[in-house]
């Protein structure tokens, strides 16, 4: 008698996400047969279940591109949910290696040029930036490429908060590990977090951090850039306690 091979975690995920993912398709299918109003809400969970799909190889964004046409269709404004998630279901595939960084700008800029969306908020500029940095973390992204997004937030008026630019230094450390940035672009970073009045926290000194370490690896750091970021870390800690 073989033996029976108990589900794992990642089994319990895939079947979860898929069950997920069929519920909202048929949530979706009942409003548009049954005739009634069809809303984004119908849509966020579709997407939110592609996610956890996509995580598991068994999605891409070429569907949950689909899913923003079909709300296209119905005439169903794109919303700040339904954007994000097709984002971080693109930031999987750029991982893999499966679609590009510039996917995410041209799907942003074709829903802006149609008149279908909402507005752009913090949570979609933030999904942007996380595809920026899957890309920087397989070599075809750097620091220039959060720029655009940046340019893009001040263009709509939203202002980086420090989550952002703690995802901004990510793209920097994860482009030093490829050797597309160096110590100055974390720094510059820093200044920038300062410059807009904001406190840096623990993230930001973590990536900092690792922007100095994986360029140590080629040669473009030294202990001497380790002891800088030590430094102002202990500064802001002591900050911390004294407020």
């Amino acid at each position: 008698m073989s033996e029976q091979r108990s589900a794992t975690p990642s089994d319990i995920a895939s079947v979860d996400g898929r069950t997920a993912l069929s519920e909202a398709e048929a949530a979706l299918e009942r409003a548009i047969l049954g005739k009634e109003p069809v809303t984004a809400g119908h849509f966020h969970g579709l997407l939110a279940a592609l996610v956890h799909v996509a995580q598991q190889g068994r999605a891409s964004f070429d569907d949950a591109r689909s899913v923003l046409e079909q709300m296209r269709t119905l005439r169903v404004p794109v919303d700040v949910p339904a954007l994000r998630s097709a984002l971080d279901v693109l930031a999987i595939d750029v991982a893999r290696g499966k679609a590009e960084v510039c996917d995410g700008e041209a799907l942003v800029q074709d829903l802006l040029n149609a008149g279908n969306f909402v507005r752009l908020g913090l949570p979609v500029f933030r999904a942007m930036l996380r595809v920026v940095a899957a890309g920087a973390g397989r070599g075809c992204a750097a620091p220039k490429d959060s720029e655009r997004v940046v340019a893009l937030m001040q263009e709509h008026e939203c202002e980086c908060d420090v989550a952002t630019y703690n995802l901004m230094l990510d793209v920097v450390a994860r482009s030093a590990r490829c050797g597309r940035a160096e110590v100055a672009d974390g720094v510059n970073v820093l200044y920038r977090i300062k410059k807009a009045g904001l406190t840096p926290d623990v993230n930001t000194f973590r990536s900092l951090m690792d922007v100095v370490a994986w360029s140590a690896r080629r040669g473009r750091a030294s202990m001497q850039d380790a002891e800088m970021v030590q430094k102002r870390a202990r500064a802001r800690a002591r900050t911390l306690i004294h407020t």
